[in-house]
This record gives structure tokens, C-alpha cells and sequence, in this order.
């Protein structure tokens, strides 16, 4: 008989013969309510380990019930010292139950499995130099392959294109990821990038010449022969230069701060820096050229000598010269000469460009006449040394 029911029980036992006996005393059966023996975890049994995750298993309540939480590994049981409360924390994973008690009995549960997985490790790895140009970039790469990834930039999730495997990072700042792998969200340490500054592309180049020698957006020549002086005014010691002349590198002499220009045209030139950063100088400021150098030609005297006179063109100056030596007041265009020697006139062209003339030559003025018998030269035939004597200087 399996009694199942709480009460007084007796057994009338009868014979093959029909014989018939009961027994005299009755036996109570007692019936006891088996403890609860359900287990419910408070979050998923499946977690990454680290960064506080854990799940407590919840064990079913009443009065006058006692647990004890076991480990189970293959066959074996083991008590987990201390777990004797209705919930247990577990952090690390494993195979667990509990037996929970009362006064009369003892029952197991079912093994909650809990599987904590580990997350991948994730770095970062940059595809060059991590101190970089104002408009270059440098790639990251993630270490970690994984079903997701989240790029951030000092803390703050990175978007569009923050979501692969890899990023082109622009600005300077901290760098990390976020690598889900399924199971296991896992973030990486943090790099930095470094974005240096070009070198100031509003450079202006300056002529240094006393008086300033004409360089200006609007075609005002210089005068051929002398150099304008160029200058990145925001140079600094360590710059490297390379100067342009309508956009084609200038092979000679071209990689200081200063350029002495000798050609017109449209003058440029690209800067690098200590951190190795490229800088161009403007060519253009708004529709205009920016830095045009014109050369004026210099001005081209031609002395006409008639008799004493001498004349040359019309120019906004002129300073007429003998034998080397300006003449005090010969600032026309003409000149009258008052004595033998080598003329010279030396003009000024409405750009204050200056040429001096070829020479020129006038004789016979200022000389006294002589008698030939005044003039005496001697021995004749000569075979050394010749004599001339004569009241007057004579040139020979």
C-alpha cells in the first residue's frame, strides 16, 4: 500500500478459507510536503567575465527550510563552504544545485549550468605614425575579430564609419574600440593621435628691399637686373623651402625663407615645417593673382652726337657724364660740350628704372689753334724713344 494521505490506517487480512482478522490497533501515517526545489537565475546563465558580471540563483522559500548550494563536477558533489542561504552570486561559472531541507526531508535540484566566457583581448594598431599633418590620417586597426565594432574618440562614439574593424582617424585625440564578440563586449586601451598644425597657409610675401622694390597682386613692375626679395613672413628657423616661378619649382638657390626674384611672373612657394608638415602659399586672392613679380626693361639711351651737341630720347631723368665724372647741372636731354673727352648720359624712365649710355666722343672742343711749326717731334726716323714738344697739351 502506498499511503499518500495523511491518517489512521488498519489491515483486514482474510484466508483462502475464508477466515477473516483484523488488526487491533490502528497505524498513523504522517505525509510531509516535499521542500520546493526549483531554481531561478536572476539574469542570463551566460555572461562575460569581468567588470562585476555575475548571476545569483534563486532557490524556492517556505518555513523551516534549510540549503546548502553544491558544485558538480562530472560525478562528484561538492559543498561550497559559506552557500547556505536561499540565493547564491557566482562570478566564475560552473555546474551548480542546492539541497534544500526541512524537518523531514532532503531534496536536490536540477544542475543550473553557468558559463562565463572570457572576453577577447583588444588592442589597437595604427598603420603608420600616430603624429600626423593637419589633413593626413593614420588607420587603426582592431585586434579582436568580432560581430561588431564601435569606434570612440575621447570617449564619445565615432559616426559614420565608426563601425568596422578599422578607422581613418583625422583629428587628434584618444582613440579606442569596442569589440562585441557574440558572448563578450571587450574595449581596448586607448591611443593617441597627434595633429599638427600646417604651417600657416595665409603667408604673404614681402619685398625686404629699401626702398621696397614694387611686388604687388596688380602687375606693378620692379626693374630688370635687380632682384626682388621674397619672404614667407611667417617662417620660423628649420623650414624648408621650395620656391615656384608660374607654378614650376626654381631649380637654383630656391629653398631658403628669401628668394630673390629676377624673372616676372606669378611667384609661389610650398613650406615645410619642423614636424615635417607641407604648407603652399596662396596663388590667388579671390580672382587676382596674389604675388606677381613684373619686371619693367630697363630704359635704352642712345647718345646722337652732332658736332659739340649731343641729344638722347625722351625719359623722366637724366644726368649727362664726362670721362666717368657727372656734369653739375646736365640734367636735359641735351648737352653742349665745352671739352674733348668721352660723353656719357645716364636716364631715369618713369619707373625709376635707370641705364647709363655707351660712350660717346667728342673732339677738337676746347682746344687752342696751333702752327704746325709750333709743334716739333723728334728724332725722326725714330728707333727708341720720340720727343714732342708743343705750347699746348696734345693727346697722343
Amino acid at each position: 500500500l502506498g499511503a499518500g494521505t495523511i491518517g489512521n490506517y488498519t489491515v483486514k487480512v482474510t484466508s483462502n478459507v475464508g477466515c477473516a482478522a483484523t488488526t487491533p490497533t490502528p497505524t498513523t501515517i504522517h505525509v510531509f510536503a516535499i521542500p520546493p526545489t526549483n531554481v531561478i537565475p536572476s539574469s542570463s546563465t551566460t555572461f562575460c567575465s569581468g567588470s562585476g558580471n555575475s548571476v545569483t540563483l534563486n532557490a524556492g522559500t517556505g518555513s523551516g527550510l534549510t540549503y546548502q548550494w553544491q558544485s558538480v563536477s562530472g560525478g562528484s558533489l561538492t559543498n561550497i563552504p559559506g552557500a547556505t542561504s536561499a540565493s547564491y552570486v557566482d562570478s566564475v561559472g560552473g555546474n551548480f544545485r542546492v539541497v534544500v531541507s526541512n524537518s523531514y526531508c532532503a531534496v536536490a535540484s536540477i544542475v543550473i549550468p553557468v558559463t562565463v566566457n572570457t572576453p577577447p583581448p583588444v588592442s589597437i594598431s595604427a598603420a603608420g605614425a600616430t603624429t600626423i599633418c593637419d589633413g593626413s590620417s593614420v588607420t587603426l586597426n582592431a585586434s579582436a575579430t568580432g560581430v561588431g565594432y564601435q569606434w570612440k574618440l575621447n570617449g564619445s562614439p565615432l559616426s559614420p564609419n565608426g563601425t568596422s574593424s578599422s578607422y581613418t582617424a583625422t583629428r587628434g585625440g584618444s582613440y579606442t574600440v569596442v569589440v562585441n564578440s557574440g558572448n563578450c563586449i571587450a574595449a581596448s586601451p586607448a591611443v593617441v593621435v597627434k595633429v599638427n598644425a600646417l604651417p600657416k597657409d595665409t603667408v604673404v610675401l614681402t619685398p625686404l628691399n629699401t626702398p621696397p622694390l614694387y611686388l604687388t597682386k596688380n602687375n606693378n613692375p620692379t626693374c630688370a637686373g635687380n632682384p626682388a626679395y621674397l619672404t614667407d613672413k611667417n617662417g620660423a628657423a628649420g623650414f624648408s623651402y621650395q620656391w615656384k616661378l608660374n607654378g614650376g619649382n626654381i631649380p637654383v638657390n630656391a629653398n631658403g625663407m628669401n628668394y630673390g626674384a629676377l624673372d616676372s611672373g606669378l611667384y609661389s612657394f610650398t613650406v615645410t615645417d619642423t614636424n615635417g608638415c607641407v604648407g603652399t602659399s596662396p596663388s590667388m586672392i579671390g580672382t587676382t593673382p596674389a604675388y606677381y613679380v613684373g619686371l619693367h626693361a630697363l630704359p635704352d639711351p642712345t647718345v646722337i652726337v652732332s658736332g659739340s651737341t649731343l641729344t638722347t630720347g625722351t625719359f623722366a631723368g637724366y644726368q649727362w657724364q664726362l670721362n666717368g665724372t657727372d656734369i653739375p647741372g646736365a640734367t636735359s636731354n641735351g648737352y653742349t660740350a665745352t671739352q674733348s673727352g668721352s660723353y656719357k648720359v645716364r636716364v631715369t624712365d618713369g619707373f625709376g628704372c635707370t641705364q647709363t649710355s655707351d660712350a660717346s666722343y667728342v673732339f677738337g672742343v676746347g682746344v687752342s689753334t696751333v702752327n704746325k711749326s709750333d709743334i716739333k717731334i723728334f728724332p725722326n726716323p725714330v728707333t727708341s724713344i720720340v720727343h714732342i714738344e708743343s705750347p699746348v697739351k696734345v693727346n697722343v
